[in-house]
């Protein structure tokens, strides 16, 4: 927006907060309204609690510095005041807007969440022109993102402004799932053979319940490597997989070795592209090795997902499961700590 419009929308920030009563904020610190805005929730002695969808620094030379160095030294005012910073991914920027999206619908579940925790309203608000760009990112898609969740915006409206110029989307947002049963690597040939038929056999009939939403399927030895479209459609396929796995006799089998199902689920900007070794199409990324860390530390009989998946998954209407938070867990291979949620179906609910 026009800079002559910063105090206006400033005094409207304070307005709408005071209004709404606003005790907790969750938003981006690019410069212009995501600044103003943290600014106001500061002043009235709000929780600031801040997404960023890259490193900090790529992020600053990205979407601070470019409005001026004034502006950066209000980015770090309002960092350094925020009660908890998240970084939504750890991949590279690349001019790619997917990036800026997954970061406001992170920002968007986290208030969700905490709402619901708190048994509170929550309402977005926006600075907006009112004009539907049709792009990937932006506000015009925030706005899109909140209304399909069943919710209002409060808008403070501003004059158009120069249009920027339009960035193709390089990543899509997916929802990862690993899988592998405890127990499978001490197994002999024979018992191998059994697990291929029936265990194997049982997983593939429980997925073809879920094909229509699963981009991408495959397996070596007992694991699963699944590609999901969203996160709701990824937490039903790990439910339901986990409730297969729940209902088989090892023992019947002669499968006394495998103890359990341990599944990891992550929600991710992913690249589509074509693996030229195996001939197929190929999804890949960092976060698809985020994924693969998560797994080997996760329990048997356990669903354990990423702070991401459990903000994304809020935002559909689904409420037949929850995310419930575990714990800063360390991941495998020296991946670094994580926060993890266990998934869990909602009580008589299937």
């Amino acid at each position: 927006f026009p800079a002559s419009y910063e105090e206006q929308v400033r005094r409207q920030f304070d307005e709408a907060f005071e209004e709404l009563d606003v005790g907790f904020g969750f938003g981006s610190l690019a410069a212009g309204a995501d600044i103003l805005a943290a600014e106001a929730l500061l002043a009235r002695g709000a929780e600031l609690h801040v997404v960023l969808p890259f490193d900090r620094d790529e992020f600053v030379r990205a979407s601070v510095l470019p409005a001026g160095e004034a502006w950066v030294a209000r980015f770090e005012r309002c960092l350094a005041s925020a009660q908890n910073v998240v970084t939504a991914t750890r991949g590279e920027y690349l001019d790619d807007p997917t990036l800026f999206d997954f970061c406001a619908r992170i920002a968007m579940g986290d208030a969700i969440r905490r709402a619901r925790h708190l048994a509170a309203p929550v309402t977005q608000v926006v600075v907006w022109d009112g004009v539907e760009t049709g792009g990937t990112a932006g506000t015009s898609v925030d706005v899109g993102h909140w209304h399909a969740s069943g919710r209002s915006s409060v808008v403070i409206g501003v004059p158009p402004g120069e249009p920027g110029a339009a960035m193709e989307p390089k990543r899509k947002v997916k929802a990862v799932l690993f899988a592998d049963f405890a127990g499978f690597s001490r197994l002999s040939d024979a018992e191998v053979l059994r697990f291929q038929d029936g265990v194997m056999g049982q997983v593939a009939e429980t997925l073809d319940g879920h094909r229509g939403v699963i981009s991408s399927a495959r397996t070596w030895g007992d694991g699963l490597y699944l590609v999901i479209d969203d996160v709701p459609a990824a937490a039903q396929v790990a439910l339901a997989l986990q409730e297969a796995v729940e209902g088989m006799d090892f023992a019947r089998m002669g499968l006394e070795g495998i103890r359990g199902l341990r599944v990891a689920a992550h929600a991710t900007p992913v690249f589509e592209g074509w693996d030229p070794v195996a001939q197929t199409p190929l999804v890949f990324g960092s976060g698809v090795t985020e994924t693969a860390r998560i797994e080997p530390k996760t329990p048997q009989g356990e669903i354990f997902v990423t702070h991401p998946f459990a903000s994304l998954s809020v935002l559909s209407d689904d409420r037949s499961f929850d995310c419930q938070y575990v714990g800063t867990l360390p991941t495998a291979k020296g991946y670094g700590d994580l926060p993890l949620y266990s998934l869990r179906r909602r009580p008589g609910i299937r």
